[in-house]
């Protein structure tokens, strides 16, 4: 029963996360820790669930030639390297959980959401100064490793600065950052197998409906279009970031 749970309720997150362009880790991880898996096992085994909406939001954005393949080779060379990083320190990383979630909550909050309406971003492609694209990949690289360390959706705030350090439309910044979710999950789920955290049970359930959920979700973003994936977003980012702050 408890199985079968599980794959409905993410099925339905991937489905958002999906249309939204991230934020389904927000229901996925903490029905794990309802289940009973530990915090450590619990993010473990949604990387299963990263990996399978990744695969499934990459194949829809494919069809549609929607994957910068230059931009997407030189972001996952930094998320390969954020993913070891974060991956490796989860267990030191946990003791300061709380106080990092609060900084990720407050930072998507008051700066992340506000930017996506004061700035216009996402609704269509801007040239960006070399100095913003430089505190890009520094962002790119810290959001990563919280992401692959802490979980809980972090890597909404990856999309927040493709779109405006990079100057992205919000269905470019979703396709570039399902492929960087996928060097994530592929290196953080070795690191975790080989620690032996994974639950295979919640883990191929993820893998599966997620994989499923992703597509569906996509394909809706797509038709719906940029607009669509920008309001999404900045509902599923509000939800996140104040389950980070008072969870």
């Amino acid at each position: 029963m408890k199985l079968l749970i599980f794959a409905v309720v993410n099925f339905v997150a991937a489905v958002l996360s999906g249309a939204a362009g991230g934020g389904g880790a927000l229901i996925s991880l903490p029905t794990l820790l309802l289940l009973g898996l530990s915090p450590t096992t619990a993010i473990a085994s949604s990387k299963f669930g990263g990996l399978g909406i990744s695969a499934g939001s990459s194949l829809r954005f494919f069809r549609e030639k929607l994957t910068d393949r230059r931009a997407v080779i030189i972001f996952s060379i930094f998320s390969a390297v954020g993913a070891v990083m974060g991956s490796l320190a989860l267990v030191k990383l946990s003791s300061h959980e709380k106080l990092l979630q609060q900084i990720m909550g407050y930072a998507i909050l008051l700066v992340g959401i506000p930017m996506l309406y004061f700035r216009g971003m996402g609704l269509e492609r801007k040239v960006t100064s070399r100095r913003m694209k430089a505190l890009g990949f520094f962002l790119i690289m810290i959001s990563v490793i919280f992401q692959a360390g802490l979980s809980s959706g972090l890597g909404a705030l990856q999309l927040i600065v493709l779109m405006g350090c990079f100057g992205m439309t919000a269905l470019s910044a979703s396709a570039t950052r399902r492929m960087m979710q996928l060097t994530v999950a592929v290196i953080s789920l070795l690191v975790f197998i080989f620690a032996g955290y994974v639950d295979y049970k919640y883990g191929m359930i993820a893998l599966v409906t997620s994989s499923i959920g992703g597509f569906i979700g996509t394909h809706i973003a797509v038709k719906k279009g940029d607009k669509f994936v920008v309001n999404l977003f900045a509902i599923t980012s509000a939800i996140l970031a104040l389950q980070l702050l008072w969870r």
